[in-house]
């Protein structure tokens, strides 16, 4: 029988985060891959699960490998995406917020922010599809005169069709985790965020449901979220309890020699006997 499961929605607000956490630690190290391959995590499950975390950033999967120069790693991808983020972010919201409030208000819909880290991929995802938004949804197309005009602003202001293409290419780095990478056009996605981060949690619900099965290490739990460093309060106290442990063993093999005790009966000062008295 198919029952659906309820989810709250706090559940749902956080899986976003969880799901980038596990997926991109899975993408950046190999053994935890390797841990996974025997459970069936596939490269078309690697890439379902980067789908559906970006359908709840408001944008799909973009794929077709172009080689970037330099090379660049996921960690300083990542911290290029933040930086990116937090300098676009700030001219745009200059560059519209007076002249055109009502583009303004839809590329920053929902409070949109730039972030570091792992969050950076879909705060930039989402400002990306934004901009293709005003660019050619028909969505718009009554309003296509004010969003190319914005458009164009913003051009003047240094978000330019090559910075776009750059950040693009640096969230390709860090999906596929590899060095190349970079997009063609992004298909049209539905926004139906409840329904896109449903789908994302039951993906993320049997994968790292399956990661604990498969990963027995907290050192790669940890890389993917699904374990938390110990306190040094607790690491100090695990490193002593083999010494402790030790202890018990060496008092076990070598236990303390006791000497025996001689009692004294009441009334006698020693031990020594009594002299004779002659007759």
């Amino acid at each position: 029988m198919n029952t659906k499961i309820q989810i709250s929605i706090d559940v749902l607000d956080k899986c976003p985060g969880r799901a980038i956490t596990f997926i991109s630690g899975i993408s950046r190290n190999a053994d935890i891959r390797a841990l996974l391959i025997p459970y069936g995590y596939t490269d078309a499950v690697h890439e379902e699960g980067w789908r559906l975390l970006n359908k709840t950033g408001g944008r799909a999967r973009r794929v077709g490998p172009v080689a970037m120069e330099p090379p660049v790693d996921v960690a300083s991808a990542e911290g290029e995406l933040g930086a990116w983020g937090t300098r676009m972010f700030s001219v745009a919201s200059a560059s519209l917020r007076h002249n055109f409030p009502a583009q303004h208000g839809y590329l920053f819909e929902g409070d949109l922010k730039p972030q570091q880290g792992k969050g950076a991929v879909l705060s930039v995802s989402t400002f990306l599809t934004r901009l293709d938004g005003l660019a050619s949804d028909p969505a718009r197309a009554d309003r296509r005169d004010e969003d190319g005009a914005a458009l164009d602003r913003l051009e003047e202001r240094s978000v330019t069709p090559s910075e776009r293409t750059r950040a693009a290419a640096l969230i390709a780095v860090v999906e596929a985790g590899a060095v190349v990478v970079a997009p063609p056009e992004a298909p049209k996605v539905a926004r139906d965020h409840e329904a896109a981060k449903a789908a994302l949690y039951q993906w993320f619900d049997e994968w790292s449901d399956i990661a604990h099965v498969a990963i027995t290490r907290r050192d790669l739990l940890i890389r993917i979220g699904l374990a938390s460093p110990r306190s040094r309060k607790a690491a100090k106290a695990d490193a002593k309890e083999p010494a402790k442990s030790a202890a018990k063993v060496d008092a076990k093999e070598e236990p303390k020699v006791i000497a025996p005790v001689r009692t004294v009966p009441p009334g006698r000062p020693s031990a020594m006997p009594m002299p004779v008295s002659p007759n």
